[in-house]
């Protein structure tokens, strides 16, 4: 965020996470970054029209997403972005609803029980990419439940993936 901000490659944006992580991220970008962020914590906030710097619970998107898809944001940050994993949710509707340059999804399980909610995650970021659910799943699923991956396209999934996705684990921070 900060060196795109000082870059003058964005001015406006919008961070969505759980709500009991508002204040973190809002102390953090100021404590390591020195940026100010506004916490839109209730239903009476009225500054997604004019405040640039915004970090709101995902429960709020789903009440304000009028007042949240009134203009563009240039970046948009998803914490906890597995919540969005399914493609039929109302939540995963509402944030594709909002206008963004770019999207930036966090999450340390991309996949939870079916290789679906990656596909979701990634159809967020690059719609397309992996092209429709059913083809995805006929062409990279091994099982009926969706939760293997044939083996004669691993490679081709994970070459596709890292296009789009940054995996760190955690023996790589140690």
């Amino acid at each position: 965020i900060k060196e795109l901000i000082l870059r003058d490659r964005i001015k406006s944006v919008l961070i969505i996470c759980p709500k009991a992580l508002l204040n973190q991220w809002k102390d953090e970008l100021r404590e390591k970054f020195g940026e100010n962020f506004e916490i839109a914590n209730d239903k009476s906030f009225q500054g997604f029209e004019f405040e640039d710097k915004v970090i709101c619970s995902s429960g709020l998107v789903l009440h304000r997403n009028k007042q949240i898809t009134s203009r563009k944001w240039d970046l948009i940050i998803v914490d906890e972005a597995h919540l969005y994993r399914n493609t039929k949710s109302k939540g995963r509707a509402d944030l594709l609803k909002i206008p963004k340059s770019h999207l930036l999804l966090l999450t340390a399980t991309p996949i939870n029980n079916k290789l679906t909610d990656l596909f979701s995650l990634v159809d967020l970021v690059y719609p397309g990419l992996l092209e429709t659910e059913n083809s995805f799943k006929s062409r990279y699923s091994a099982d009926e439940k969706n939760r293997v991956v044939r083996n004669d396209t691993v490679d081709e999934l994970r070459n596709k993936i890292a296009q789009v996705m940054c995996r760190t684990r955690k023996i790589e921070t140690d």
